[in-house]
């Protein structure tokens, strides 16, 4: 089984992109002016488990359904296609 561990610190944007290049993967059209919070982070773990017949999202030790799942199964396709 393969994984990863990302921590990420928060972001907030001052002058906000407007608009999306790829919608389904949330690339933005322009660009924007952003500062990161050092105090603050967010940790995403992802395991490739061949065993699974689908992706399953746990957030905050819910497991999560519907639209937020498909949304980072068409990512995790992405990474899976580099792998």
């Amino acid at each position: 089984m393969q994984s990863a561990t990302a921590i990420a610190h928060p972001n907030i944007a001052f002058i906000k992109y407007w608009g999306n290049r790829d919608d389904a993967l949330r690339l933005p059209l322009t660009g924007s002016l952003s500062m990161n919070l050092a105090g603050l982070q967010t940790r995403t773990h992802v395991s490739f488990d061949s065993g699974l017949e689908t992706d399953q999202l746990v957030l905050n030790g819910a497991v999560q359904t519907g639209a937020g799942v498909e949304r980072v199964s068409k990512f995790l396709e992405v990474v899976r296609s580099l792998i």
